[in-house]
């Protein structure tokens, strides 16, 4: 007891082993050297802000230099050095009895271990089993009947001695000699050993290929990022040249509006002083006394009030012509320069948008129309209606409210959008042209020869082959884009808002064209004709409210 509590405090409580270099730090506790070096390297690493003694908790704001502990050094050397060390179990020879010799093999039927000189002598035949040495050898013997166990009893999975041969429990089981049923279970495990090792082969390729595509991922990650962080620099720049060049305008309009500005008031403030004058002029002369004076005085003509009732005028004029900025002028600058960036943007979408056909002009097959729907003149919207249509019989034609594209692609990345209802149920998606057209099977998404996205009052799901899965809870959502990469075998729905959302991607292998299909009960379902990039749209709406 008081050895085991020794080993205990001589041991490293973070590698569980005797001391190596132990170190003290200041709370009082004791570590090898490497271990806590390593704690104090990965809290660092970690950048927690503090240090923490791993055995007390203690928080230190600078990392601690723990000192060497020699004393306990010593101590855990010298007890590994005086520790009692296990015995060594040794097999003898059970013949040789005054000098006993290792044994070098154990026979069962025997039940005794023998030297190399004694086994030269032993029985070859094939009752007597040679093993390793061995011993005890107690759990080879039947506890029933204290026999050797010689027999294996198949039906019960169980190795018998030869009485339980010939007992009720056994008797008339199928048995076989211990050495045989070794062997074939030797045979049946070397199988089972050959497909893990097939099995481990793959997991082998898989967790490489799932390693190689994660590198992709984290390369095309730090490419995209670098493109992203080099766009909006280049972005900003130019913005900030954009911001200077409108605001130099902006002075370069307000110096032409007030410059004139400034000329009239000083013209008008001259003719005020002059008014000024006059008016004083004319008041001495209201209070001259002399009516002769007043009568004969020769200024008097020139001080008269003159009628400018024009020269107010043109002032009124040039007021009204130079008062205003001129806004179209700054809004056709901006516009012009944000359209230059506005062109750079696709760049980002190089890797996955490259060579993406957007599709706007898909129709909609009236041979493949179920008799409840109605379409559109121009063949892109497809209505519900409860009254049956009169077309003709046609093999293609749907049972159920159903209808698919005239176009199908057998190659390249495609995107399209669709437009829905408020209400009803609304299925989109892609299918092949051999799929089912009457009974449940042939509904979109129930089948293996097509993938959905459906609307179902207040849910949004995908389904394939009948396996379904919710993706949403937006029961506003009301346009889709869906991305084919036929090659790769994706299709991905996308909820067009802002900003666009993913909603869920399927991956196969594609084996046949792809048709888009939809399904449509009490609502409507429409093939967007607008394009998918509306950016600079949104730019002008946005200068249009300068």
């Amino acid at each position: 007891m008081a050895s085991a509590r020794l080993r205990q405090e001589l041991c490293c409580s973070i590698c569980l082993d005797f001391y190596r270099k132990p170190v003290i730090l200041r709370c009082g506790h004791n570590f090898c050297q490497d271990c806590i070096t390593g704690v104090f390297d990965t809290q660092e690493e970690e950048e927690w802000g503090f240090y923490t003694c791993p055995e007390c908790r203690k928080r230190f704001k600078v990392r601690p230099l723990p000192v060497r502990n020699l004393a306990l050094y010593n101590i855990a050397e010298l007890y590994k050095v005086a520790r009692p060390k296990p015995e060594e179990t040794e097999i003898l020879c059970t013949y040789c009895i005054d000098f006993p010799q290792h044994a070098v093999k154990t026979c069962l039927h025997c039940e005794a271990s023998l030297c190399e000189v004694h086994l030269r002598a032993h029985c070859t035949s094939e009752e007597h089993i040679l093993l390793d040495p061995t011993s005890p050898l107690q759990n080879r013997h039947c506890p029933i009947h204290g026999k050797l166990f010689e027999y294996y009893c198949s039906e019960d999975s169980v190795c018998v001695c030869v009485h339980c041969c010939l007992s009720e429990q056994h008797r008339g089981h199928q048995v076989e000699m211990l050495n045989k049923a070794s062997q074939i279970r030797k045979a049946e495990l070397s199988v089972i050993l050959e497909n893990m090792g097939l099995l481990k082969a793959k997991k082998n390729m898989a967790s490489l290929n799932l390693t190689r595509h994660g590198r992709k991922v984290e390369q095309e990650t730090a490419v995209l990022t670098k493109n992203v962080a080099a766009l909006f620099s280049t972005i900003r720049e130019h913005l900030g040249c954009l911001e200077h060049r409108i605001l130099n305008e902006i002075k370069l309009q307000e110096q032409k509006v007030l410059l004139p500005i400034s000329e009239l008031i000083g013209k008008l403030e001259v003719e005020k002083d002059e008014l000024t004058r006059k008016m004083h002029y004319i008041e001495e002369l209201c209070h001259n006394t002399d009516s002769l004076a007043v009568l004969q005085d020769q200024e008097l003509d020139n001080v008269r009030d003159d009628d400018d009732d024009d020269e107010d005028e043109t002032y009124s004029k040039h007021l009204i012509s130079t008062s205003h900025l001129d806004r179209l002028l700054l809004s056709l600058i901006i516009q012009k320069g944000l359209d230059r960036y506005v062109v750079t943007i696709p760049k980002l979408t190089a890797d996955r948008w490259s060579n993406v056909e957007c599709v706007s002009d898909l129709l909609l097959d009236d041979n493949t129309s179920g008799n409840n729907i109605c379409l559109s003149g121009d063949l892109k919207m497809a209505t519900y209606s409860t009254e049956a249509q009169e077309r003709g019989a046609n093999y293609c034609r749907f049972q159920t409210g159903q209808v698919m594209s005239t176009t199908s692609f057998s190659s390249g990345k495609h995107f399209w959008e669709v437009e829905v209802s408020e209400d009803g149920l609304r299925s989109v998606g892609v299918a092949y042209s051999s799929i089912p057209r009457a009974g449940q099977e042939s509904i979109i998404g129930y089948n293996s020869q097509s993938w959905s996205l459906t609307w179902i009052n207040h849910l949004i799901g995908v389904s394939h082959n009948s396996e379904g899965k919710t993706v949403s809870k937006s029961s506003t959502m009301r346009n889709v884009g869906i991305y084919l990469d036929y090659e790769a075998g994706v299709l991905t729905f996308y909820q067009l808002c802002n900003p666009i959302r993913h909603l869920y991607t399927f991956t196969c292998v594609f084996t046949e064209p792809l048709h888009l299909a939809f399904r449509v009960e009490n609502g409507w379902v429409r093939i967007s004709s607008k394009p998918f990039w509306t950016i600079a749209s949104t730019t002008e709406s946005k200068v249009g409210d300068l």
